[in-house]
């Protein structure tokens, strides 16, 4: 691994993202647990650099190729009691224990996170630059959710702009009574609300601070990426580059 830096090296997290190993996030994190080397020895390091082509680099014991990659897109309809992530150290199941997951050929990375409990749209993708886009604050991405609860909606709920949570102001784009959810069978107290952050268990600390009983939680759209209504929870189907690409316009 070589010191003098130059525009040939890469950070390691974003060149493992642009080789479809994982998202960047979860490069970090395996770097910081010391799963990480570069050309055998082991770096934790955040900000690590390499040389694409020329330094070796290994993920947890196996060597990553370094090879252009033929961008490619999905959306899974994730059903509820999948983790979100590429492996679980508990050896609860994620999302790549589904399936069409386990049987898909390209090596892809789920983007953003989607609560263990929470179904519904979710993108996944080898293209790190376009994962990076959509996860950033600064391109505020529209997620829209179906959310279920126990009680009857207070009418006052539904003309909210902003809410005060624990870790700061939600603004929240848009919300509004749903008769039912097109993507479940359950009939009750449905609402549509669109948010373009994606802080952790944010829906759930909304409709908890709302005083709200949840039932059923779900995200329909990415974007201007839609939940295929005829899909059914663990398919998974592709998208095209336009499609992908216009998440982020």
């Amino acid at each position: 691994m070589s010191d003098a830096p130059d525009q040939n090296q890469v950070r390691i997290h974003k060149w493992l993202s642009s080789q479809g190993v994982c998202s960047r996030r979860d490069a970090e994190k395996m770097l910081v647990e010391g799963k990480l080397k570069i050309n055998g020895v082991v770096v934790t390091q955040l900000g690590s650099k390499i040389y694409p082509g020329v330094d070796v680099v290994e993920v947890e014991g196996k060597k990553v190729d370094s090879c252009a990659k033929e961008h490619c897109y999905f959306v899974l309809t994730k059903p509820v009691g999948f983790l979100t992530t590429v492996r679980d150290a508990h050896g609860r199941d994620t999302i790549f224990d589904l399936p069409p997951l386990k049987e898909l050929s390209a090596r892809v990375f789920p983007v953003g996170r989607l609560n263990r409990q929470t179904s519904g749209l979710l993108l996944l993708t080898n293209n790190g630059d376009l994962a990076q886009k959509v996860m950033h604050p600064s391109y505020s991405v529209p997620k829209v959710y179906h959310v279920r609860v126990r009680e009857d909606i207070d009418p006052k709920h539904l003309k909210t702009k902003k809410v005060e949570l624990e870790d700061g102001v939600l603004e929240i784009e848009s919300i509004q009574k749903l008769d039912k959810s097109p993507y479940s069978k359950q009939s009750g107290n449905w609402v549509q609300v669109t948010i373009g952050v994606g802080r952790n268990r944010i829906v759930r600390r909304l409709v908890k601070h709302w005083g709200y009983s949840l039932l059923e939680l779900l995200r329909a759209q990415l974007g201007s990426v839609k939940l295929d209504e005829n899909s059914k929870p663990g398919d998974l189907y592709r998208l095209d580059s336009v499609q992908a690409e216009a998440i982020v316009k």
